[in-house]
């Protein structure tokens, strides 16, 4: 497979992080805080901070993977020499 489908997969799938896990985090965390009785702007500012921080995670995630990818350098293809 190449490695430009495989980064461009892994791109992709951070993405759809970066666009789902917010909202999930967001209405998670306050249901669980309503669960607990707490309401209001405490309710927000939490669920707030919780996607925030979820978004940071993703971000460090992916930097992460990006650190410990592989490198692949192509060979180096030697232009013909005219004489």
């Amino acid at each position: 497979m190449s490695s430009t489908v495989v980064v461009l997969g892994w791109l992709l799938f951070f993405s759809m992080l970066m666009f789902s896990l917010p909202f999930i985090t967001y209405f998670g965390m306050s249901r669980v805080l309503s669960d607990y009785g707490i309401d209001g702007f405490a309710n927000r500012a939490w669920s707030v901070f919780a996607s925030v921080v979820s978004v940071n995670v993703i971000i460090a995630l992916y930097a992460i993977k990006a650190w410990y990818e592989p490198e692949d350098h192509p060979p180096r293809v030697e232009g013909r020499k005219e004489k």
